[in-house]
């Protein structure tokens, strides 16, 4: 070997090292007497140590002993020759909980190498995540209103708040065959919900199709129901695909409304032209009630 073969070998050797140590995983090997060979900077930062200082130093040492005999078995296995791969939390020197995958990855010339991804942050997401999802599921499964996802290709019922068989006393699954759903809507009242499934396919996002129409329950009972209509989901065309629904059942205000109604009707009647007044006048110009 010349001198510059050397040189360049060593320029080489310094560019892994160094490229190594910017790795954001942690990186390290172990020889088969189980004593570092090699360790990156983030490896040494994880173990509170430098990482220069962990090399020669046997693996019980750097890991403690608590985590050295949680680790034995896949230490084990990857001298044997078998990769490893596994989930670890601990706490590092610097007293944060760390949520860790670890890889062992065998050496055909001895010992293995480690891989050590800290996915602290993604954890961390994801529980923020979980709770966010279970409120909304909280929100959506508490509501008296009942709320749906539909899709208009497959003509399917995908999803349904609890509301759907607590109130109405359908399922997802019985609501999915058309033949059901049209038991569901009167037959005087299916041009409706048909008429707003059309409009929905032409909304533009956020916009609601609202519509009104009485639905039949399980057992036979005719709710009045008024419905907004967004779309959830479009296809690669920015067809409207799915759509959210929201039905609230409003059969009381419809009662009410018939009954202002029939009122209102009632005292034009009274109020027609050529009725007496309610108020008549006796022969000496006295007043008297009236009766009609």
């Amino acid at each position: 070997m010349t001198i510059d073969d050397y040189e360049a070998l060593v320029a080489e050797r310094d560019l892994l090292r160094t490229a190594i140590d910017r790795l954001p995983a942690l990186i390290g090997h172990w020889n088969n007497d189980l004593r570092c060979d090699l360790a990156n900077t983030a490896y040494g930062m994880l173990l509170g140590g430098d990482a220069a200082a962990m090399r020669g130093r046997h693996i019980s040492e750097v890991l403690g002993a608590e985590l050295y005999a949680s680790n034995f078995p896949m230490v084990r296995g990857a001298l044997d020759g078998i990769p490893q791969h596994f989930d670890r939390t601990l706490v590092d020197a610097g007293g944060v909980t760390r949520h860790l995958q670890v890889d062992y990855q065998p050496d055909i010339a001895g010992g293995f190498f480690v891989q050590v991804a800290d996915v602290s942050e993604r954890m961390a997401a994801q529980q923020r995540l979980g709770e966010v999802l279970e409120f909304q599921n909280a929100v959506l499964e508490t509501t008296p209103d009942l709320i749906t996802v539909f899709d208009l290709d497959e003509e399917k019922l995908l999803w349904a708040s609890k509301s759907l068989s607590e109130t109405y006393g359908y399922s997802v699954e019985g609501l999915s065959d058309p033949a059901e759903r049209d038991r569901a809507v009167p037959s005087e009242d299916r041009g409706i919900y048909r008429a707003a499934q059309e409009r929905v396919r032409l909304a533009l996002d956020h916009e609601v199709v609202h519509c009104r129409h009485r639905m039949v329950t399980a057992d036979g009972r005719s709710l009045w129901v008024e419905r907004g209509l967004t779309p959830f989901k479009r296809n690669v065309e920015g067809r409207v695909t799915q759509y959210l629904s929201v039905s609230r059942d409003i059969t009381g205000l419809v009662h009410a409304e018939r009954q202002l109604d029939r009122a209102a009707n009632h005292d034009r009647r009274l109020d027609r032209p050529g009725q007496s007044p309610a108020v008549h006048f006796g022969p000496r110009g006295g007043r008297r009630p009236g009766v009609r």
